[in-house]
């Protein structure tokens, strides 16, 4: 659901309002991250044993690795991509569904660890 959220506002704001795309990956992510956050605490991980703040902080760190990971990820998918309607926000999805794996990982692993990171 937060890709999605993601993937639609970066859609949104490099096809209909023009805006570079670092900036609009940037508000885009936030906007996911916000999302996904709620989502990922209360169902994916139910990891609700631990104050909230705490993984919050593990979370963003998280997010900033995947964010940088995501936006070199699209530059790269721009040079090869073809120019097409929408062709932002299939980058973006391309982007945000090759980044996924290493995401959760990091998020079950960092984000909403059960216990010890290296176990």
């Amino acid at each position: 659901m937060a890709t999605l959220v993601d993937m639609g506002v970066y859609g949104m704001l490099t096809h209909l309002g023009g805006v570079e795309h670092w900036i609009a990956l940037a508000v885009s992510f936030g906007t996911g991250v916000i999302t996904n956050f709620g989502l990922s605490r209360q169902w994916a991980f139910a990891a609700k044993v631990e104050k909230w703040h705490r993984q919050f902080i593990r979370f963003l760190v998280v997010i900033g690795v995947i964010y940088l990971v995501n936006g070199w990820f699209m530059r790269g998918l721009y040079l090869i991509w073809p120019s097409m309607l929408w062709r932002n926000f299939w980058v973006r999805g391309v982007a945000a569904m090759g980044t996924l794996p290493l995401s959760y990982y990091l998020h079950r692993r960092v984000s909403f660890r059960q216990g010890p990171i290296f176990s």
